[in-house]
């Protein structure tokens, strides 16, 4: 096995070479400060002025492309549609016991279903007046299929308005 521990001369060396570079070493005001560290040389300035300039840029590029891959979501056109007082939503549901009867079983029929995306559980199910509406994005249109049979076994008589959008696939 070979010993990795300095002799007592290898570590005399180190100390005398130590003391050697440090006596080259000449005290220079710095403003009201005393400093050992010598001043860089005009060369050395210029490296590191180039490799700043390289980071800032690299950070730069690296930015832009983190921004690029996440895109702004616009729901502008929906938000004023919900504004509008046009469509239901879900401040529109009733409180009377039947519509909140037949909005809670519609609610466990649909999440009760494996078959349906986690998107598609959680759609809005609005039920006011006997009217149940259905709103929301679905993955796929046999989603939203599964989602108005559901909403009519599980609603009776009620009428559905079925208002699901099956969301573009990325």
């Amino acid at each position: 096995m070979i010993s990795t521990a300095a002799s007592p001369l290898q570590t005399n060396l180190r100390l005398n070479n130590i003391f050697a570079i440090s006596a080259k070493i000449k005290a220079t005001k710095v403003g009201g400060c005393v400093s050992f560290v010598p001043p860089l040389s005009a060369e050395h300035l210029i490296h590191m002025k180039q490799i700043t300039i390289s980071l800032f840029c690299l950070s730069a590029f690296a930015l832009s492309a983190i921004a690029q891959d996440t895109p702004a979501a616009d729901n502008t056109r929906k938000n004023e549609r919900d504004r509008s007082g046009e469509t239901m939503t879900s401040g529109d549901q009733s409180n009377s016991p039947e519509d909140v009867k037949i909005t809670a079983d519609i609610r466990r029929a649909v999440i009760g279903d494996n078959s349906l995306s986690m998107t598609a559980k959680n759609v809005k199910i609005i039920t006011a007046n006997g009217t149940v509406t259905l709103r929301g994005p679905v993955k796929n249109d046999a989603e939203k299929t599964k989602i108005a049979e559901l909403a009519q076994s599980a609603a009776g008589n009620a009428k559905i308005d079925n208002q699901l959008e099956v969301k573009a696939s990325e």
